[in-house]
């Protein structure tokens, strides 16, 4: 079975013509931008103070990154 990140999913749905609404963003493009400017940097910092957590904090950020990252399994 192949397997693809929600942004991979998200993508290939846009390039076949079906717009995304995220939030405030009027296409997935739009939010990806946006998310790679400002998200992802916070998070990627967040995923750094919060390494050791034990707690849904860790959980978070490593599941966020990696639902909207480029790169599949």
């Amino acid at each position: 079975m192949a397997t693809m990140t929600l942004a991979q999913a998200a993508r290939q749905m846009e390039e076949s013509g079906t717009q995304i609404k995220v939030g405030n963003f009027d296409t997935f493009a739009d939010f990806m931008s946006y998310f790679e400017r400002h998200y992802k940097p916070l998070l990627e910092r967040l995923a750094e103070e919060w390494a050791m957590a034990t707690d849904v904090r860790r959980f978070f950020t490593d599941d966020i990154l990696s639902a909207f990252s480029e790169e599949g399994d």
